[in-house]
């Protein structure tokens, strides 16, 4: 079968994309990485900020750069107490997303719900910032590759089989071409991609949880990402775009790629440094 010249584009931005993102995470000293988040962090509110408008919600461009500028730097300056802070955040913004999907027409009124400002302004810094903390761990830049892996390994899973395979939507409401099979191809192949990148790459002085704590890390890691791609269905579909963005071409914006990062990041670092006690 030919691929089709989109197919090619995203091939191409993923080999150029793949060697940046192994140097900046396990090879840079800390300026190049901290510089490279932060850029991705402004990228990918501008997208947020844009989405808000497209749908006809009044966004506060002050308030929005606000948030966007400043909270990157908290987590740089004051590790501990913005961990907490977005802690109790995460949670906040997952349970109101949840329940927000358990109604008739999500889409809707989807902004509002989650009140517009005050989201737009910190969910993508706030989210995006846990990359920051996850790097400043023991190994942290093999957790952060392991995050990469496991949730794009579950994204290309999903991708090509439900492509190639799916015939059962599964929210259409939301995101049309999602299906079930997909979903299941992402979950096992997020999971397989994570645990043999976890066993055969990562040096084995960082490799100090169990399997079992492995199998948990990766089953919340990747369920987390899942949400986060629906997240930005639902965002889209409410804006009426079928991208964020066209900066990566053959993917779209930056939250076209990084949506399943976002929710995944909380959910690795509050494991990593909470439950397995990783400093």
């Amino acid at each position: 079968m030919a691929l089709s010249k989109e197919h090619i584009k995203r091939v191409i931005s993923a080999l150029i994309l793949i060697p940046i993102v192994l140097v900046l995470t396990l090879w840079s000293y800390t300026p190049p990485f901290a510089a490279a988040l932060y850029f991705i962090t402004l990228l990918a509110s501008y997208e947020m900020i844009n989405l808000a408008k497209k749908a006809g919600e009044e966004v506060f461009a002050l308030v929005a750069w606000f948030g966007a500028a400043v909270i990157p730097l908290i987590f740089h300056f004051d590790e501990f107490w913005a961990a907490i802070f977005v802690s109790v955040l995460v949670i906040i913004v997952f349970l109101s997303f949840f329940l927000k999907l358990l109604q008739a027409n999500p889409a809707e009124t989807v902004f509002r719900t989650v009140s517009v400002n005050i989201f737009i302004a910190s969910l993508t810094p706030l989210f995006l910032s846990f990359i920051w903390l996850i790097r400043n761990l023991d190994g942290g830049g093999w957790w952060i590759l392991l995050l990469f892996v496991s949730v794009w390994g579950s994204d290309i899973c999903a991708y090509y089989i439900g492509m190639n395979f799916g015939k059962h939507r599964i929210i259409p409401k939301i995101s049309p071409k999602k299906t079930l099979e997909g979903f299941i191809a992402g979950f096992i192949g997020g999971i397989l991609a994570g645990g043999l990148f976890y066993l055969f790459i990562i040096p084995t002085k960082y490799t100090s949880i169990t399997n079992l704590q492995l199998a948990l890390l990766l089953v919340d890691v990747i369920a987390a990402g899942i949400l986060g791609d629906l997240f930005e269905s639902l965002l889209k579909r409410n804006a009426g775009l079928k991208d964020s963005g066209n900066i990566i071409p053959g993917h779209g914006g930056v939250l076209d790629r990084a949506d399943a990062i976002i929710f995944a990041a909380p959910v690795m670092y509050i494991y990593l440094k909470i439950f397995f006690h990783i400093n």
